[in-house]
C-alpha cells in the first residue's frame, strides 16, 4: 500500500476552464470564455452573503449556524478556496512543479472523454450569454468539429468547451508532472454511449467512474466490458506494472505523446485529437491575455 502515496490518478483534471478566482489579476490571468476578466473570490463570497440575507460582518460562530443546504442551495458557483489571503489560482501548472509544493509522484495518470461536452448541459443559456463572443468562431468549430457542427452548431460547441475544460486540462496536467520527472499516462476513452438520435457522440463526463465502480451491479454490456478493462488497468497501474498486459501503453512526453485509447478508434488517439487539442490550447493561450477580437486562432 504504501507505492499508492506515490502514484495518482486524475480521472477529471480542471485546469483550463472558464472559471477563474483570484484576488488579485495578473497579466497570465486567464480571461473568461466570453472575454470577461476572471471572478475575484472576496467579491464572489460576498455575493454569496448577501444572496443568504447577511450583511458579510457576521461573526463565524453566526455563520457556523447557518444551514449547511441553504448555502449550497444559495451558491450559484462554486468558489476556489483562500490560502494565505491568495485566491487559489486556475493554473496550477506553476505550483505542480515548484519544489515548495513538495510533488513527489513516482507515476500520474490522467485522460478525458471523447464527450465531454456532455457536462454543457445548460448549452443553450450559456449561447445566449456568449453567442456576440462565440459566432466569430463558427469557422473554426466548423472547421475543427467538421461532423459535429453539421449535425448542429452547439453540438460543435458543446464538444469544444468540453475539450477546452477537461481534455486540454489532462494535458496541461501531465506536461506539469512531466517536469517533475514522475512517469506519466494519459488516456482518452471514446466508448459509443451516448447518441443524439442516430449520430454518436462518444463517452460523456465522467463516465469512465460510473463504470470502474459500478458496471459489476450494471446489467449493460457495454458498462461491464468498460468496467473491467479500466480496473485492470488501474491496479497495474496502482502496483507500478506495465499498463496494458504486455506493455503497450507507451507514457506521455512533450516530444512523443501517447494517447491509450479504450473504445472505438486506434489504440493510440493522440493522433485523432490532435487537431482539437492544438484548437483548444491556442483558444486558451489567446484568452490569457486579451479579449476576442474574433481573428482565426487555428494553427
Amino acid at each position: 500500500a504504501k507505492n499508492l502515496f506515490h502514484r495518482a490518478i486524475a480521472q477529471s483534471s480542471y485546469l483550463t476552464g472558464e472559471l477563474s478566482y483570484m484576488k488579485k489579476f495578473s497579466s497570465d490571468a486567464p480571461k473568461r470564455i466570453n472575454g470577461n476578466n476572471a471572478y475575484v473570490a472576496e467579491v464572489q463570497a460576498s455575493k454569496l452573503l448577501k444572496r443568504l440575507g447577511l450583511k458579510g460582518t457576521e461573526s463565524l460562530t453566526q455563520l457556523r449556524s447557518i444551514d449547511a443546504n441553504k448555502i449550497v442551495t444559495t451558491q450559484l458557483r462554486g468558489l476556489a478556496p483562500i490560502v494565505d489571503g491568495e485566491s487559489v489560482k486556475l493554473d496550477s501548472r506553476a505550483c505542480i512543479i515548484s519544489s515548495g509544493c513538495s510533488v513527489n509522484l513516482k507515476s500520474y495518470m490522467t485522460g478525458g472523454t471523447s464527450w465531454e461536452g456532455d457536462f454543457a448541459q445548460h448549452i443553450d443559456k450559456f449561447l445566449a450569454d456568449n453567442n456576440v463572443v462565440l459566432e466569430k468562431y463558427n469557422e473554426d468549430l466548423a472547421e475543427v468539429y467538421p461532423s459535429d457542427f453539421a449535425l448542429e452548431e452547439k453540438t460543435a460547441l458543446a464538444r469544444f468547451l468540453g475539450d477546452q475544460y477537461f481534455l486540454l486540462s489532462a494535458k496541461k496536467n501531465a506536461s506539469a508532472h512531466v517536469k517533475t520527472n514522475a512517469i506519466v499516462y494519459t488516456y482518452y476513452l471514446n466508448f459509443p454511449v451516448s447518441r443524439l438520435e442516430k449520430y454518436t457522440l462518444g463517452t460523456p463526463h465522467g463516465w469512465d467512474t460510473g463504470a470502474i465502480w459500478w458496471s459489476p451491479f450494471s446489467t449493460d454490456s457495454l458498462m461491464i466490458k468498460a468496467g473491467a478493462q479500466l480496473r485492470a488497468e488501474w491496479v497495474r497501474f496502482a502496483y507500478g506494472y506495465p499498463l496494458e498486459e504486455y506493455g503497450s501503453w507507451s507514457p506521455w512526453n512533450e516530444d512523443q505523446e501517447y494517447w491509450q485509447n479504450f473504445g472505438d478508434g486506434d489504440r493510440d488517439a493522440t493522433s485523432s485529437i490532435a487537431t482539437r487539442l492544438r484548437y483548444s490550447e491556442n483558444f486558451y493561450e489567446k484568452r490569457k491575455n486579451s479579449y476576442f477580437d474574433g481573428a482565426k486562432i487555428i494553427q
